[in-house]
């Protein structure tokens, strides 16, 4: 992680963001890291955080044997977010994530995408994912 995205920083400005760290290309910050910003309160990017951070585990749910191989998966192929300025991490709440699978609600990260016209085409996809399904 690049150290101006230190999980401790708090944003510059009045919003909380959130730091996506894609497991596949970590070893990237061009490609690993994205930055979310623009959440009203920090409760919004922890729970943005927790949501998308689930997801990815539950991407990779159907293809594993166990929960050994859920876990190998998602650090291999998963996505880690961490709500900037109040330290919380994806990553410390893994094993409950593995261990008890997600509602619809607890994964639907798209939903709480602060930017306006992003959320509406995640949203549009989503919707186009579930009808081809």
């Amino acid at each position: 992680m690049s150290e101006a995205m230190n999980s401790q920083e708090k944003p510059t400005d009045s919003t909380w963001s959130v730091l996506v760290i894609d497991m596949f290309h970590y070893m990237d910050p061009e490609e690993g890291e994205r930055l979310v910003t623009g959440f009203l309160t920090p409760e919004d990017a922890i729970e943005y955080a927790r949501r998308r951070t689930r997801s990815s585990v539950e991407e990779s749910r159907p293809g594993a044997s166990d929960a050994a191989a859920l876990r190998s998966a998602w650090f291999m192929f998963g996505e880690d977010c961490i709500a900037l300025g109040n330290g919380y991490k994806g990553f410390s709440e893994l094993d409950e994530f593995i261990a008890h699978p997600a509602t619809p609600e607890q994964i639907d990260w798209a939903s709480l995408e602060p930017d306006s016209k992003l959320r509406a085409l995640l949203l549009e996809v989503d919707r186009i994912e579930k009808e081809a399904s």
